[in-house]
């Protein structure tokens, strides 16, 4: 059975989605306008749970993926590590309760992001599993 498949897929794409709505808002209205109307202590702890269940489940689901070319297992595998390296910027906030750190973020990042973040979006939803067999009680 197929158990973290889903799951993975699911929270990296909410975690990636999350994340370009972030960085599109920080190109269009400003790192100002982003801390001070979106980006808040509050969001960002709450930002942390699904990367957090995201990295889970990419590990989890790693003998379920089915990789149709290389591009996508590097793409899996960057995305694991992206989000694992994220966690502790994210999970900081819970401890000092500020998201200026984001400051140190230059614009072209998320410029950057918003390109890279659109190819991750678009393997994870076409990514395939490995088709779940049928036990005696299925049939």
């Amino acid at each position: 059975m197929n158990r973290w498949f889903p799951i993975a897929r699911l929270f990296v794409s909410i975690t990636l989605l999350v994340g370009a709505y972030l960085h599109l808002t920080n190109l269009i209205f400003g790192t100002d306008l982003l801390l001070t109307h979106v980006f808040t202590a509050t969001f960002d702890s709450l930002f942390a749970i699904p990367m957090l269940i995201g990295s889970i489940a990419i590990i989890a689901a790693r003998r379920e993926y089915v990789f149709r070319n290389r591009f996508e297992k590097v793409v899996v595998i960057w995305t694991g590590f992206y989000f694992i390296g994220s966690l502790p910027l994210h999970f900081q906030t819970w401890i000092t309760h500020n998201t200026e750190y984001i400051r140190l973020v230059p614009l072209w990042f998320s410029a950057l992001f918003l390109v890279y973040t659109t190819v991750m979006q678009f393997v994870w939803l076409n990514l395939n599993s490995r088709p779940v067999e049928s036990t005696a009680t299925d049939r």
